[in-house]
């Protein structure tokens, strides 16, 4: 099974119990398992054993046909930032208003936002992803749509792994450039904080070299 049919079963098990009038607790508490795993099919992100997709089928009065998109039923689907904000929103069980109060934008952007008719911008991104409690490359490699390879060392840690990168480029920026010619290399003002953190790192590689 592709990521798209993960995805597609996912929206087709949350809709049918969002029909029945089910909550996730609801339903995992007739399935005889846990909350979290019913996300994790909702999410896409896991695939049920064939005799629970026979149990959510017969619960859900849905053919397993039409759980796994085998049938002539087409849910319209674009992935993107909206898809994995409104996945992460309803895994953790907010609101388009208590999201949108958090952030500080208005109901009606999230939900444009989570349609994907426009896009967050980046400030906003950052901001939603908070709220969720991870940063926003985090939020979107758990929703299989961060572009970029993470190397197997990092266990999928991409916080890790940009930490990483970031380091290795202020490294190789101070092998040949004083702290001015460094810090010029920032777009914007830095502040006093990171100016000092800068100011730490370049003594610390300097006496490495040194040994």
């Amino acid at each position: 099974m592709t990521k798209f049919d993960k995805k597609i079963m996912g929206m087709r098990i949350r809709k049918g119990r969002e029909d029945k009038g089910f909550t996730q607790d609801d339903l995992a508490d007739r399935l005889g398992m846990n909350r979290a795993t019913i996300s994790s099919y909702e999410g896409g992100r896991a695939v049920p054993p064939s005799n629970i997709l026979s149990d959510l089928a017969d619960i859900l009065e849905l053919s397993a046909d039409h759980l796994l998109g085998r049938d002539s039923y087409v849910i319209e689907i674009e992935l993107g930032l909206g898809y994995a904000i409104r996945e992460e929103r309803l895994e953790q069980g907010m609101t388009q208003q208590e999201l949108a109060d958090a952030v500080g934008v208005a109901q009606n952007d999230i939900s444009l936002y989570e349609r994907n008719i426009i896009d967050a911008p980046s400030e906003i991104a950052e901001k939603i992803a908070t709220v969720f409690g991870m940063s926003l490359p985090k939020l979107l490699v758990k929703y299989d749509l961060y572009d970029e390879e993470i190397p197997d060392h990092f266990e999928g840690d991409v916080d890790k792994y940009l930490a990483f990168k970031n380091a290795e480029e202020l490294d190789a920026l101070s092998e040949n450039s004083d702290f001015q010619t460094l810090a010029a290399h920032h777009e914007g003002d830095w502040t006093e904080e990171e100016l000092s953190d800068i100011k730490r790192f370049m003594e610390f590689m300097r006496s490495k070299r040194s040994k």
